[in-house]
């Protein structure tokens, strides 16, 4: 591999796309190719070009294993099933959901969502799925806090909530037209009844109880009341989840 093989200027123009199609900040590359804050700024922007060596090294801590690393000179991210592995995907972490409490505002705003790249479940095809980061210790039994949850809508995937499943919830928040959502793993009653329960180490988090209103579809959007908060909505279901490893502690 030489550099006289690479595009006149050595300007990495698609640096960026890759960055973002596999959810890594621009920060990030100071430790991979040795160098200060503004270097990276202007290579990823186009301000200043990108050694092969440094091309090379970026591809490699993308996770490639090929030496297509001229790519990030001459193509984006756009067709990946020669470079990538063919059982991973990027998804887009859009949003945060309370594991404790509603909180409103699920969504983040477009410039604050990442991706993140996660395994492929055959199974689902190719309904659509997104991520939302947890926060809180409702759910930390199996989702701790800072566990990215991967969902799909139950309109999506065309059934209603079913026991045993976790599940995004939404109900309309008290003070306005916004919606709040939490977390919780599902219980439908014999009577219709759906009870979403906390599993949390902490006896503090109480399960919400959802009253049916006796059609049995939970997945048309309103779904009754809960302890007198209206008009609650099982919103999706989580099909998988993502946990970064944690620094050790002594």
């Amino acid at each position: 591999m030489t550099q006289d093989s690479i595009p006149s200027g050595n300007i990495a123009k698609y640096l960026r796309a890759y960055l973002d199609f596999h959810g890594k900040k621009q920060v990030e590359l100071t430790d991979v190719i040795n160098k200060q804050k503004a270097g990276i700024s202007k290579i990823v922007n186009c301000e200043r070009g990108l050694k092969a060596e440094d091309a090379m090294k970026i591809w490699s801590w993308l996770g490639y294993k090929d030496d297509q690393w001229r790519r990030l000179y001459v193509e984006p991210p756009k067709s990946m099933e020669a470079i990538y592995p063919v059982n991973a995907a990027p998804i887009e972490v859009r949003g945060d959901v309370e594991a404790g409490v509603w909180r409103e505002a699920m969504e983040w705003p477009p410039f604050d969502r990442y991706k993140i790249t996660v395994p492929v479940d055959s199974s689902y095809g190719n309904i659509p799925r997104y991520g939302l980061l947890v926060r809180g210790d409702s759910m930390n039994k199996v989702f701790p806090d800072g566990t990215v949850v991967i969902v799909i809508n139950y309109a999506d995937l065309g059934r209603s909530p079913r026991t045993g499943d976790y599940a995004v919830a939404l109900r309309r928040s008290r003070c306005g037209s916004e919606f709040e959502a939490t977390v919780k793993a599902v219980q439908v009653s014999e009577n219709g009844d759906m009870i979403l329960w906390p599993q949390s180490f902490s006896p503090d988090f109480k399960p919400v109880i959802l009253h049916a209103d006796r059609s049995g579809d939970y997945g048309n959007g309103m779904d009754g009341h809960s302890n007198g908060a209206p008009d609650v909505q099982i919103l999706a279901v989580v099909v998988g989840a993502y946990q970064s490893i944690p620094r050790a502690s002594f």
